[in-house]
């Protein structure tokens, strides 16, 4: 069967798939909405100025999105109309933006500490826990979603100089972290959790791999460079893990982060799987594109 050629999605900061892989929603000036299996556009809005992260809730009806100064909404997957205004002030950008597994609530951090679980129906505050003097950078969960990590990094107090960043574990429904451990590097740029959430990737100076249980490395590799941003994706099985380095999308090995295959794109800063596996999504500050996996398995 004829490949296609990859579908050139424009500028896009953040790339996200829905649970059935028919719709992928990218991030720019505006919020876009694609058709994956006709390769069509089903709609460009705006919302809100400077959205940076979107996350499309598990019925694949909705999609919340975040801004740069912590604003968040929801607006329909067909159209892309508006419905629900749920953080108008913002608390300040932080981490992505993620839907709970029942799709009931949505989790993010700021960069003022604060890590918030709200309903998606109402846009109250369920859960709110403060991180005094830390920033909440990222936040990733398994594909069930009943584990998830939360990336902190801690801010300079009085002039010293900032403890080193760590990751907290949680389990879902979100009430204290069952653990934490401190990042090999003194400040990561990026994490993801394998779909069965046995093992941990963390981006920084190297690539890292680690088992989630008793926080053991697994293996590591060098990295060719820092990119516009940073981001790590494992695919749905979990055998193939992408990190975004400098201009390019490397894919590993999950077992010996040996590179399968590097993607050049300038501006390098967001990877996503569609969940069928049969595409990966890869944005950066110039250009995206949508690639089927057929293409790059040749």
């Amino acid at each position: 069967m004829r490949q296609k050629k990859p579908l050139q999605l424009k500028k896009c900061y953040d790339v996200a798939f829905s649970n059935d892989s028919s719709l992928l929603v990218t991030l720019s000036r505006d919020v876009v909405g694609w058709d994956v299996g006709s390769r069509a556009k089903r709609f460009r809005v705006h919302p809100f100025s400077h959205p940076s992260s979107c996350a499309i809730d598990p019925s694949g009806a909705y999609i919340a999105a975040k801004n740069t100064m912590g604003q968040i909404i929801v607006v329909e997957a067909q159209e892309g109309e508006l419905v629900q205004v749920l953080d108008a002030e913002g608390e300040s950008e932080g981490s992505d933006i993620c839907y709970s597994p029942c799709g009931e609530y949505l989790v993010d951090g700021s960069w003022t500490g604060f890590l918030t679980v709200r309903s998606v129906a109402t846009g109250d505050i369920v859960f709110q826990q403060h991180f005094v003097n830390e920033m909440i950078t990222e936040a990733v969960h398994n594909a069930s979603g009943d584990t998830w990590c939360f990336a902190h990094r801690p801010v300079a107090v009085d002039g010293r100089k900032p403890r080193r960043d760590y990751i907290s574990i949680w389990q879902w429904p979100l009430s204290a972290p069952a653990d934490v451990f401190t990042s090999p590097d003194r400040r990561m740029r990026s994490m993801a959790l394998s779909p069965d959430g046995k093992r941990l990737c963390l981006l920084g100076d190297q690539v890292y791999v680690h088992r989630l249980s008793d926080k053991e490395p697994l293996v590591s590799s060098p990295v060719n460079g820092v990119s516009a941003g940073s981001e790590a994706a494992w695919s749905p099985s979990g055998e193939e893990l992408a990190t975004v380095q400098r201009h390019s999308i490397v894919l590993h090995h999950p077992d010996t982060l040996e590179t399968k295959q590097v993607i050049a794109l300038d501006y390098a800063c967001s990877v996503a799987y569609s969940p069928d596996e049969a595409h990966l999504a890869v944005g950066g500050w110039s250009n995206g594109l949508l690639l089927e996996r057929g293409m790059l398995d040749q």
